[in-house]
């Protein structure tokens, strides 16, 4: 019996997002994956609070389509065995599950640009966490080190069927991110912050 994962290639109008798109020119700049399609989650690493770069981790994205809302998106998938399919779905929980230890891979994102691979423990860019799952997985061998796979690679996988493309709405459920007193606290004399906003409201 066969199995599908879906990966997801995204340019939003984010700052990052375009920061990425100038220096590359790549049409896609974010990469996720998932197990259902549009209708399910995509797991990857970004920003946990939508308005902020930082902090930024693993996060499980909910894809909600709302028309033309700015993000352009190329929905692949991958045919898989039961096997490898059991493996991406564990590997993906298990990384879920333990998601506070895990963070966003900044150096290892410029490297990657000036084509230098830099591996860090527990620090990933989204696409070196995609790669990473599918290559452990059996699904997928790159040709390449995983640290210097960009969004745009996924695109160009032979092994992998376009099945949609167009514009999705927002990237990410809200319960998925922390609510915006967990931001601030973990900024500078956040907690005194959060306290006095609570005594005065």
């Amino acid at each position: 019996m066969e199995y599908e994962i879906y990966i997801l290639a995204t340019k939003s109008k984010t700052c990052f997002s375009r920061l990425i798109h100038f220096a590359t020119a790549a049409p896609y700049t974010h990469v996720s994956i998932g197990l259902n399609g549009l209708d399910g989650d995509f797991y990857s690493f970004g920003r946990k609070y939508m308005r902020l770069l930082l902090p930024a981790g693993l996060v499980k994205e909910g894809i909600r389509p709302r028309g033309r809302t700015g993000v352009k998106y190329q929905l692949y998938r991958l045919t898989v065995s039961e096997g490898v399919y059991q493996k991406v779905k564990k590997h993906l929980w298990e990384m879920y599950g333990h998601r506070e230890q895990y963070h966003f891979n900044i150096l290892g994102a410029f490297a990657a640009f000036f084509n230098r691979p830099l591996h860090r423990q527990s620090r990933y860019f989204c696409s070196q966490f995609v790669a990473e799952t599918l290559q452990e997985s059996g699904a997928l061998e790159f040709d390449k080190n995983i640290a210097l796979v960009r969004p745009i690679d996924f695109c160009e996988i032979s092994n992998l069927q376009l099945v949609s493309e167009g514009m999705i709405g927002e990237l990410g459920s809200a319960k998925d991110y922390p609510n915006p007193s967990e931001v601030v606290a973990w900024l500078p004399f956040g907690e005194r912050m959060v306290r006095a906003y609570r005594h005065f409201r």
